[in-house]
């Protein structure tokens, strides 16, 4: 038998077998086209008004579920206007409202000043995308100008993270750092991940917030003594876009709206390998129906105008394959279609687009059709509403998404509420999974390690499509009743010969990588860590919260389909009757799972699990990767402080001096 003296770590691809690397995406992308295809042979069936009227429905409450619902009302201050200047004949003020109690959010009207006709004015909200300016951006200056020309009214607001409003702002008390407030987490997309991956673990899209914000802007409109409310729209463009469509489907009262440089379906933009921020992720929002083209036959029989620019990175193709299937279902059922506005260009609001959407608005609202030139933006500063530049140093009472989530579950000894709790979990664990008949397994030569043990290689399947790997020692001479199966924060690439856990002779060992870990972590085209917010792990975790499932959820499964598994005499020589789980740090989520979901299992720790630092801090570590234990639900069910109670005995803290 061949001698190991160093790594245990597989050669690539599983020693030449299988590129596992690649297995979690192709599953993924195997499970959404699946549920993509289930949804659209659904669609397919309605031929009818009433029918389609339930789908409408149907799509309304999924939206709903999949934000985790729309914030509650609230009485609310009115809007305070700053001073503005004339452009032409639109007079442009700069202003600030409120969308909930100390929420304050900056914003733009664009006014005509020309005589109210007697039917009042149309509108039209824009929703930003991610640019740094918001609100003030060159390209939405220009938007909202175009649309005010035709005498329609025009508001225009900072999403949460962007323009005036960064959520994470140095303390002014800390001398080291400058005076004028600067973001302590980058704005834009980068706080929309942070802020929405506290969101998900509650089980709400950080979307929901945005979305108070824009119906809070809509009402505003509404309510403007020249607006006729019946005559309300709204465009936007990139997540401006995706907020739009969001807006088509919760708000019944918009009269029109464009959407732009979004629309394109999950499928084509699977395909682009592109990853979104948090909050542009519906939870089980694949599972349960919903794509790009559900939110837009949600606004019929409202007019609708599609934005695309036809050398996007939201995959062209995919926006005329949407509006296809979009058209066709309408024309079943007697509806207009939804126009489509192209401009040969990228991913921006140009003025191709804004001119389309000018002219769309102006039909479909009541104004009159005035392509002027917009003229020379405004500097930044001239529409600035705060005294700093961001309402939140303004005012450090402003409450940012964090402080609206709630806390996690406190107290322990609900008998009732524990079962039920565990019930959820499971459900959770092993609900999504596809078993294949005979679960393949492949195990290499043995090789010797130390005086008396040896190591072997090995890898399963423990549902379609998903592989793990594993490096089982045991004792050369004896045949152990006990299994300690060990997770490794780096995983097998780590594992060395001379490791002392490798080598007991009072056990057999497994050393376990489960899905997109170790050996299994997954590719990455940009070479990005696995930790990283921005790379392949984090875009596989949103890809599987569109499928009401996740990583945690998928690592837990892996390790209990394990021990059935062994259980059942997957390992070479090992037949274990008792089985303890051993998990480092990054690991031990993953593990405590296992454990309250099997009685046989004992487990070992560093530490008990400590999910609430992730829930609780505005700070919270981003760096170790624990954002990949998102369970969305967990908190409202368990307090993780309480765990160890749930454990009981079964649970082993390792002392300080042993690790």
């Amino acid at each position: 038998m061949p001698i190991a003296d160093g790594p245990l770590a597989f050669h690539a691809n599983l020693n030449g077998h299988l590129d596992v690397s690649l297995t979690l995406q192709t599953e993924i992308g195997n499970r959404t086209r699946e549920q993509l295809d289930h949804w659209s042979r659904l669609r397919s069936g309605i031929t009818s008004e009433a029918a389609l009227q339930a789908e409408q429905r149907r799509i309304r409450a999924a939206v709903d579920t999949a934000i985790g619902g729309l914030p509650p009302a609230a009485e609310l201050p009115g809007p305070h206007y700053l001073p503005g200047r004339l452009l032409g004949d639109i007079e442009i003020l700069p202003l600030i409202f409120h969308s909930a109690p100390q929420v304050a959010v900056s914003a733009t009207l664009y006014r005509p000043t020309g005589p109210v006709p007697q039917t009042g004015r149309g509108a039209v909200l824009i929703t930003c995308g991610h640019t740094d300016a918001a609100k003030a951006d060159p390209e939405y200056q220009r938007l909202a100008r175009r649309l005010a020309s035709t005498g329609l009214v025009v508001l225009i607001f900072d999403p949460i993270g962007q323009g005036e409003r960064h959520s994470y702002l140095s303390d002014p008390s800390d001398a080291a750092l400058p005076a004028a407030p600067r973001p302590t987490i980058a704005p834009g997309t980068t706080e929309h991940t942070y802020a929405g991956v506290q969101a998900w673990w509650h089980g709400q899209s950080a979307v929901r917030y945005f979305l108070r914000d824009a119906l809070a802007a809509l009402e505003l409109l509404r309510a403007l003594p020249e607006v006729d409310p019946s005559r309300v729209g709204v465009t936007g463009n990139s997540g401006g876009g995706y907020l739009c469509c969001l807006l088509m489907a919760v708000d019944p009262a918009l009269a029109a709206a464009a959407p732009g440089t979004f629309v394109c379906g999950r499928g084509h933009y699977l395909d682009s390998g592109q990853r979104q921020d948090a909050e542009q992720i519906l939870l089980g929002g694949t599972a349960n129906g919903l794509d790009h083209g559900d939110l837009l036959i949600a606004m019929s029989p409202a007019p609708v105008l599609v934005l695309a620019a036809e050398y996007d990175f939201f995959p062209y193709p995919g926006t005329l394959a949407v509006l296809g299937d979009c058209n066709e279902l309408l024309r079943r059922c007697g509806r207009e279609p939804i126009a489509l506005a192209t401009t040969a260009n990228g991913h921006h609001y140009d003025d191709q687009l804004a001119i389309a959407a000018t002219t769309f608005f102006a039909d479909r609202l009541g104004g009159r059709v005035h392509l002027s030139d917009p003229g020379e933006p405004f500097p930044v500063v001239d529409l600035q509403v705060s005294r700093t530049g961001q309402l939140g140093a303004d005012d450090r009472s402003q409450k940012m998404i964090f402080d609206e989530l709630p806390g996690p579950r406190s107290g322990v000894g609900d008998r009732c509420r524990d079962r039920a709790a565990l019930a959820w979990l499971d459900a959770k664990v092993r609900g999504p999974r596809v078993l294949l008949d005979r679960s393949g397994r492949r195990w290499f030569d043995p090789v010797r390690i130390g005086d008396e043990s040896v190591a072997q290689q090995g890898f399963w399947w423990t549902e379609r499509g998903i592989v793990v790997a594993g490096v089982v020692t045991r004792p050369i001479d004896t045949a152990p009743r006990l299994l300690r199966v060990v997770l490794l924060d780096r995983g097998i690439p780590g594992l060395r010969a001379d490791d002392r856990r490798a080598t007991r002779t009072d056990a057999a060992t497994l050393f376990l990588d489960v899905r997109g870990t170790g050996t299994a972590l997954p590719h990455d085209r940009e070479q990005k860590d696995s930790r990283d917010l921005s790379g392949s792990s984090y875009k596989l975790l949103s890809d599987l919260l569109w499928l009401d499932d996740s990583l945690q959820a998928g690592r837990a499964w892996d390790l209990l389909r394990t021990i059935d598994l062994v259980a059942d005499g997957l390992l070479p020589e090992v037949s274990p009757e008792r089985f303890e789980i051993i998990a480092e740090p990054t690991q031990a989520f993953t593990a405590t799972i296992a454990a309250l979901l099997d009685d046989r299992v004992q487990l070992e720790l560093d530490q008990p699990i400590d999910v609430d630092s992730m829930i609780s801090n505005r700070l919270w570590d981003d760096t170790d990767g624990r954002w990949q234990w998102v369970l969305p639900g967990w908190p409202t069910r368990f307090d993780s402080k309480a765990v160890p109670d749930l454990l009981g005995h079964r649970l082993r803290i390792r002392p300080t001096a042993g690790r």
